[in-house]
Protein backbone atom coordinates (compact mmCIF):
# COMPACT_ATOMS: atom_id res chain seq x y z
CA UNK A 1 0.00 0.00 0.00
CA UNK A 2 3.03 2.59 0.73
CA UNK A 3 4.29 1.82 -2.82
CA UNK A 4 0.69 2.95 -4.72
CA UNK A 5 0.73 6.01 -2.03
CA UNK A 6 3.80 7.47 -3.17
CA UNK A 7 3.11 6.92 -6.88
CA UNK A 8 0.19 8.82 -6.27
CA UNK A 9 1.57 11.62 -4.33
CA UNK A 10 4.36 11.74 -6.76
CA UNK A 11 1.36 12.03 -10.07
CA UNK A 12 0.01 15.05 -8.05
CA UNK A 13 1.59 18.76 -9.90
CA UNK A 14 2.44 20.22 -7.05
CA UNK A 15 2.00 19.74 -3.42
CA UNK A 16 0.01 22.29 -1.29
CA UNK A 17 1.77 24.36 1.28
CA UNK A 18 -1.57 23.98 3.74
CA UNK A 19 -1.59 24.02 7.35
CA UNK A 20 -1.85 20.77 8.85
CA UNK A 21 -5.24 18.96 8.81
CA UNK A 22 -8.08 19.77 11.77
CA UNK A 23 -9.17 16.34 13.33
CA UNK A 24 -12.82 15.32 13.19
CA UNK A 25 -13.76 12.28 15.99
CA UNK A 26 -15.30 9.69 14.31
CA UNK A 27 -18.72 8.54 15.71
CA UNK A 28 -18.52 10.56 18.72
CA UNK A 29 -15.06 10.86 20.45
CA UNK A 30 -15.78 6.92 22.23
CA UNK A 31 -11.76 5.65 22.23
CA UNK A 32 -8.59 6.16 24.34
CA UNK A 33 -5.06 6.10 23.15
CA UNK A 34 -6.14 3.51 20.63
CA UNK A 35 -8.74 1.19 22.79
CA UNK A 36 -12.41 1.83 22.83
CA UNK A 37 -13.65 2.85 26.34
CA UNK A 38 -17.17 3.46 25.65
CA UNK A 39 -20.30 3.18 22.94
CA UNK A 40 -19.42 5.03 19.80
CA UNK A 41 -22.25 7.78 18.75
CA UNK A 42 -23.04 7.61 22.08
CA UNK A 43 -24.16 10.48 24.13
CA UNK A 44 -21.13 9.59 26.43
CA UNK A 45 -18.63 10.15 23.53
CA UNK A 46 -19.96 13.32 23.09
CA UNK A 47 -19.33 14.29 26.65
CA UNK A 48 -15.93 13.22 26.23
CA UNK A 49 -15.56 15.19 23.28
CA UNK A 50 -16.30 18.08 25.28
CA UNK A 51 -14.34 17.58 27.90
CA UNK A 52 -11.37 16.65 25.68
CA UNK A 53 -11.43 19.89 23.67
CA UNK A 54 -11.73 18.19 20.26
CA UNK A 55 -12.59 20.49 17.26
CA UNK A 56 -15.57 18.57 15.43
CA UNK A 57 -17.44 15.42 15.92
CA UNK A 58 -19.18 12.89 13.28
CA UNK A 59 -22.30 11.26 14.05
CA UNK A 60 -25.30 9.19 12.50
CA UNK A 61 -28.91 9.93 11.79
CA UNK A 62 -31.46 7.39 10.79
CA UNK A 63 -34.95 7.27 11.04
CA UNK A 64 -37.10 4.72 12.87
CA UNK A 65 -40.21 3.36 11.57
CA UNK A 66 -42.29 5.59 13.50
CA UNK A 67 -40.42 8.24 12.66
CA UNK A 68 -38.28 8.83 15.42
CA UNK A 69 -34.46 10.33 14.51
CA UNK A 70 -31.91 8.39 17.02
CA UNK A 71 -28.34 8.11 16.40
CA UNK A 72 -26.59 5.16 15.55
CA UNK A 73 -23.84 4.31 12.59
CA UNK A 74 -26.13 0.97 12.58
CA UNK A 75 -28.46 0.35 10.68
CA UNK A 76 -28.59 -2.76 13.11
CA UNK A 77 -27.62 -2.49 17.05
CA UNK A 78 -24.50 -3.96 18.05
CA UNK A 79 -24.73 -7.40 19.23
CA UNK A 80 -28.91 -7.40 18.14
CA UNK A 81 -30.32 -8.05 15.64
CA UNK A 82 -32.69 -4.69 15.60
CA UNK A 83 -32.34 -2.87 12.60
CA UNK A 84 -33.05 1.22 14.03
CA UNK A 85 -34.91 1.86 10.37
CA UNK A 86 -37.12 -0.75 10.54
CA UNK A 87 -37.80 -0.59 14.14
CA UNK A 88 -40.17 0.90 16.44
CA UNK A 89 -38.77 4.10 18.71
CA UNK A 90 -39.51 1.72 21.89
CA UNK A 91 -37.64 -1.12 20.96
CA UNK A 92 -34.59 0.79 19.45
CA UNK A 93 -34.78 2.81 22.96
CA UNK A 94 -35.31 -0.65 25.35
CA UNK A 95 -32.46 -2.33 23.71
CA UNK A 96 -28.42 -1.31 25.23
CA UNK A 97 -25.12 -0.94 23.26
CA UNK A 98 -22.29 -3.10 24.42
CA UNK A 99 -21.16 -0.64 27.07
CA UNK A 100 -24.60 -0.10 28.54
CA UNK A 101 -25.69 3.33 26.73
CA UNK A 102 -28.81 3.84 24.98
CA UNK A 103 -29.38 5.12 21.80
CA UNK A 104 -29.49 8.29 21.66
CA UNK A 105 -31.96 11.01 20.03
CA UNK A 106 -31.13 13.87 18.02
CA UNK A 107 -32.51 15.96 20.31
CA UNK A 108 -30.67 14.68 22.98
CA UNK A 109 -27.33 15.56 21.89
CA UNK A 110 -28.14 18.41 20.10
CA UNK A 111 -29.19 19.13 24.16
CA UNK A 112 -25.95 18.44 25.29
CA UNK A 113 -23.81 19.92 22.41
CA UNK A 114 -24.67 23.23 23.86
CA UNK A 115 -22.67 23.40 26.46
CA UNK A 116 -19.72 23.93 24.05
CA UNK A 117 -21.10 26.19 21.46
CA UNK A 118 -17.57 25.80 19.74
CA UNK A 119 -17.47 22.18 19.30
CA UNK A 120 -19.01 21.36 15.33
CA UNK A 121 -21.47 18.42 14.73
CA UNK A 122 -20.87 17.00 11.76
CA UNK A 123 -24.57 15.14 11.69
CA UNK A 124 -24.33 11.92 8.81
CA UNK A 125 -27.64 11.31 7.10
CA UNK A 126 -27.54 7.77 6.46
CA UNK A 127 -29.04 6.63 3.60
CA UNK A 128 -32.87 5.28 3.27
CA UNK A 129 -34.96 2.63 1.22
CA UNK A 130 -36.45 5.33 -0.91
CA UNK A 131 -36.18 8.62 -1.76
CA UNK A 132 -39.34 9.60 0.10
CA UNK A 133 -37.76 7.99 2.83
CA UNK A 134 -34.78 9.83 2.75
CA UNK A 135 -36.53 13.32 2.00
CA UNK A 136 -38.43 12.97 5.16
CA UNK A 137 -35.16 12.02 7.28
CA UNK A 138 -33.82 15.48 6.12
CA UNK A 139 -37.22 17.53 6.83
CA UNK A 140 -37.43 15.96 10.14
CA UNK A 141 -33.42 16.80 10.66
CA UNK A 142 -33.61 20.18 9.35
CA UNK A 143 -36.80 20.59 11.51
CA UNK A 144 -34.83 19.41 14.67
CA UNK A 145 -31.66 21.63 14.16
CA UNK A 146 -33.92 24.79 13.35
CA UNK A 147 -36.05 23.06 16.76
CA UNK A 148 -32.78 23.52 18.71
CA UNK A 149 -31.18 26.83 17.17
CA UNK A 150 -28.16 24.79 16.54
CA UNK A 151 -27.45 26.12 12.67
CA UNK A 152 -24.20 27.32 13.49
CA UNK A 153 -23.22 24.09 15.34
CA UNK A 154 -24.32 21.91 12.43
CA UNK A 155 -22.69 20.71 9.63
CA UNK A 156 -24.26 18.00 7.47
CA UNK A 157 -23.11 15.22 5.79
CA UNK A 158 -24.39 11.94 3.31
CA UNK A 159 -23.63 9.56 0.98
CA UNK A 160 -26.85 10.57 -0.36
CA UNK A 161 -26.84 13.40 -2.61
CA UNK A 162 -30.53 13.32 -2.54
CA UNK A 163 -30.80 14.05 1.34
CA UNK A 164 -27.78 16.98 1.18
CA UNK A 165 -29.90 18.42 -2.06
CA UNK A 166 -33.13 18.31 0.64
CA UNK A 167 -31.28 20.20 2.84
CA UNK A 168 -30.12 22.70 1.05
CA UNK A 169 -33.83 23.12 -0.07
CA UNK A 170 -34.91 23.25 3.14
CA UNK A 171 -32.27 25.49 4.72
CA UNK A 172 -30.38 27.33 1.57
CA UNK A 173 -27.46 28.73 4.12
CA UNK A 174 -26.68 24.99 5.67
CA UNK A 175 -23.20 23.52 4.95
CA UNK A 176 -23.57 19.84 3.32
CA UNK A 177 -20.40 17.95 1.83
CA UNK A 178 -20.76 15.13 0.05
CA UNK A 179 -19.30 11.69 1.33
CA UNK A 180 -17.89 8.90 -0.92
CA UNK A 181 -16.07 6.24 -1.42
CA UNK A 182 -15.76 4.86 -5.04
CA UNK A 183 -15.41 6.42 -7.85
CA UNK A 184 -17.71 8.49 -10.76
CA UNK A 185 -17.13 10.93 -13.01
CA UNK A 186 -19.65 12.84 -10.81
CA UNK A 187 -17.62 13.17 -7.90
CA UNK A 188 -15.33 16.54 -9.75
CA UNK A 189 -14.84 19.20 -7.33
CA UNK A 190 -16.56 21.27 -9.79
CA UNK A 191 -19.93 19.61 -9.70
CA UNK A 192 -20.18 19.45 -5.68
CA UNK A 193 -18.97 23.66 -6.04
CA UNK A 194 -21.71 23.90 -8.89
CA UNK A 195 -24.71 21.98 -6.69
CA UNK A 196 -23.25 24.48 -3.81
CA UNK A 197 -21.77 21.65 -1.21
CA UNK A 198 -19.29 22.95 1.35
CA UNK A 199 -17.02 20.30 0.82
CA UNK A 200 -16.35 16.81 -0.43
CA UNK A 201 -15.63 14.06 2.17
CA UNK A 202 -13.71 11.08 0.20
CA UNK A 203 -12.31 7.53 1.19
CA UNK A 204 -8.60 7.92 1.02
CA UNK A 205 -7.87 5.94 -2.02
CA UNK A 206 -10.08 8.08 -4.22
CA UNK A 207 -7.87 11.01 -3.61
CA UNK A 208 -4.63 8.78 -3.98
CA UNK A 209 -6.31 8.26 -7.33
CA UNK A 210 -6.54 11.59 -8.02
CA UNK A 211 -4.97 13.61 -5.81
CA UNK A 212 -5.48 17.04 -8.15
CA UNK A 213 -8.70 16.86 -6.58
CA UNK A 214 -7.73 18.04 -3.72
CA UNK A 215 -5.53 21.38 -5.50
CA UNK A 216 -8.83 21.58 -7.32
CA UNK A 217 -11.14 21.73 -4.21
CA UNK A 218 -9.01 23.72 -2.24
CA UNK A 219 -9.33 26.36 -5.74
CA UNK A 220 -12.72 26.19 -5.25
CA UNK A 221 -13.12 26.95 -1.98
CA UNK A 222 -14.24 23.62 -1.49
CA UNK A 223 -13.08 21.58 2.04
CA UNK A 224 -11.48 18.34 1.77
CA UNK A 225 -12.02 15.53 4.18
CA UNK A 226 -9.90 12.70 3.91
CA UNK A 227 -10.85 9.28 5.78
CA UNK A 228 -10.30 6.87 7.46
CA UNK A 229 -7.01 7.86 9.16
CA UNK A 230 -6.10 6.10 11.50
CA UNK A 231 -2.21 5.98 11.98
CA UNK A 232 0.53 8.52 11.58
CA UNK A 233 1.34 7.47 8.11
CA UNK A 234 -1.95 7.97 6.53
CA UNK A 235 -1.88 11.31 8.83
CA UNK A 236 1.33 12.69 7.34
CA UNK A 237 -0.37 11.41 3.77
CA UNK A 238 -3.05 13.52 4.43
CA UNK A 239 -0.52 16.72 5.09
CA UNK A 240 1.44 15.83 1.99
CA UNK A 241 -1.93 15.85 -0.10
CA UNK A 242 -3.09 19.18 1.17
CA UNK A 243 -6.43 18.14 2.97
CA UNK A 244 -8.16 20.15 4.77
CA UNK A 245 -9.75 17.64 7.58
CA UNK A 246 -9.04 13.82 8.34
CA UNK A 247 -11.29 11.81 9.63
CA UNK A 248 -10.22 9.28 12.83
CA UNK A 249 -11.51 6.94 15.38
CA UNK A 250 -8.44 8.00 17.18
CA UNK A 251 -8.41 11.50 17.38
CA UNK A 252 -6.30 12.09 20.33
CA UNK A 253 -3.88 9.86 18.77
CA UNK A 254 -3.69 12.29 15.47
CA UNK A 255 -3.59 14.85 17.50
CA UNK A 256 -0.85 14.58 19.62
CA UNK A 257 0.96 13.36 16.26
CA UNK A 258 0.69 16.63 14.41
CA UNK A 259 1.21 19.24 17.56
CA UNK A 260 4.47 16.85 17.88
CA UNK A 261 5.50 16.66 14.15
CA UNK A 262 4.17 20.62 13.31
CA UNK A 263 8.02 21.91 12.64
CA UNK A 264 8.90 18.89 10.99
CA UNK A 265 5.70 19.34 8.46
CA UNK A 266 6.52 23.14 8.14
CA UNK A 267 10.31 22.73 7.41
CA UNK A 268 9.49 19.31 4.41
CA UNK A 269 6.65 21.55 2.74
CA UNK A 270 8.78 24.30 2.59
CA UNK A 271 11.65 22.65 1.18
CA UNK A 272 9.44 22.09 -1.89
Amino acid sequence: MKKTIAIALLSCAAFLAAAQPKVLSHRGFYTSEGKTVTDENSLESLRRAQEAGIWAVEFDVHLTSDDSLVILHGPKILGTDIDVQNSSFETVRAARLPYGNQVPTLREWLQLAKATPSLLLFLEMKAHATPERETQLAEAVVKEVHAQGSQAQVRYLSFSEHELDEVKRLDPDAEVTLNASRYSKDLVPERAKAKGYAGISYHYQLFLEHPEWVARATELGLDTYYWMVDNSFMADVAVELGASVITSNYADLMMRHYKQNAKGFHGRRHRR
